[in-house]
């Protein structure tokens, strides 16, 4: 609810496409600061209290910034009010929780008959869903906004930045906090230069996307966010920090670039009283990048794990049931003797550290397709 109601005060409010570059920069240094200090703000909780404070640090935003907007004169436009139709979302939350659920679960090592079917019955829903949009004179979303290429290419880039941010982030702290025995708070401590590039790159990139255009920002943020991966991939973070935060600088500042050049790709191509809408879109694919990021990379690091300990261990010596992840090893573990109890973990620890060069190396080559993808996304229009 709040990311289309910004986007559209940011679209009413800059008509000119550089300054609106530059809001959006700023902007975009807010948000992106808001959710990389998650993990860090998480940490420091998860340190000195209990896992239910993480729910409860929500209260005291919330109740500030209710305050804040009711003081603040933000500027109203005049328009036909639609009707408010609570099926529509019903039934896309419901076909993506099948999609998404079906997806994990067929990955998994437990097979159950139900999951094919009930796949097919969550892509049926999302095809009745846009049919329904199509027809409707009060559509939820506005598919014809997904004609325009440079809208298209915007959402696309914030999907899969999304997917990379948030992928990175499940793998990354379950390696520094399972396989090299980190603390949460020291955990957080260790993404903090990922953090800080990723809040300094949207007022440069915002001045930067009037200087060099919008598709050779876009293109050049998804192709470092590449290179990124890559480098990340031949590192060994446990022994090589420095290596790994000058990674890590580069993938936040240029993943936070693709991000603002998505924003700024699809607000400059919307009509002015559709700005809500957009951004609603654009909504929608950070939270389906986000959920599809965190199945992905785990799945890909369960699958990793599995044939890593399978091939320490052998494949008649440890229970599938375990296999899952470390975390499932670890608990198995507690009911072995001692010298057992430190070899398994030993292993274990090792099997997701060796996973670490395949997720990161496959993130770099998706990242490098979908950079390509972009740049002849992007031409500029005749």
């Amino acid at each position: 609810m709040i990311l289309p109601a910004t986007l559209a005060t940011i679209r009413l409010t800059f008509i000119n496409n550089k300054e609106r570059a530059i809001a959006l920069g700023i902007w975009s240094t807010i948000g992106t600061a808001g959710a990389a200090l998650g993990p860090l703000v998480s940490g420091v909780l998860l340190e000195y209290f209990s896992w239910q404070s993480v729910f409860l640090i929500n209260i005291p935003i919330c109740i500030l910034v209710t305050a804040l907007s009711t003081c603040m004169n933000i500027r109203k436009v005049e328009r036909v009010a639609k009707k408010v139709n609570v099926m529509d979302p019903l039934l896309l939350i419901s076909s993506m929780l099948m999609i998404v659920f079906s997806i994990k679960s067929i990955f998994s090592q437990h097979e159950e008959p139900m999951l094919v079917p009930l796949l097919l019955f969550g892509m049926i829903l999302v095809f009745l869903f846009l049919r329904k949009q199509l027809r409707s004179s009060d559509a939820m979303i506005d598919i014809s906004l997904f004609s325009d290429r440079h809208i298209l290419a915007g959402l696309i880039m914030a999907l899969f930045s999304m997917i990379s941010l948030v992928g990175f982030e499940f793998f990354i702290t379950q390696e520094l906090q399972l396989a090299i025995g980190m603390s949460a708070l020291n955990a957080s401590l260790f993404l903090l230069p990922f953090i800080m590039s990723s809040c300094l790159s949207g007022p440069f990139v915002g001045w930067a996307l009037g200087k060099v255009g919008l598709r050779s920002i876009a293109f050049m943020g998804i192709f470092l966010s590449s290179v990124s991966f890559a480098g990340l991939s031949l590192t060994d973070i446990s022994n090589h920090n420095l290596q790994a935060w000058g990674m890590m600088v580069l993938l936040g500042f240029s993943i936070e670039a693709a991000m603002l050049a998505s924003t700024t790709a699809i607000m400059n191509a919307t009509p002015v009283g559709k700005g809500g809408e957009a951004g609603a879109i654009e909504g929608m694919a950070y939270e389906f990048g986000t959920g599809i990021g965190i199945v992905i990379f785990g799945l890909m690091t369960s699958s990793f794990y599995t044939k890593n300990i399978k091939s320490y261990l052998g494949e008649s010596n440890v229970p599938d049931i375990h296999l899952a992840s470390l975390s499932e090893t670890i608990k198995y573990a507690e009911i072995l003797s001692d010298v057992d109890k430190e070899k398994l973990f030993s292993i274990a620890k090792q099997s997701l550290l060796d996973s670490h060069f395949y997720i990161m190396f496959i993130a770099s080559i998706f990242l490098l397709i979908i950079s390509i993808v972009i740049y002849f996304f992007l031409k500029p229009r005749v």
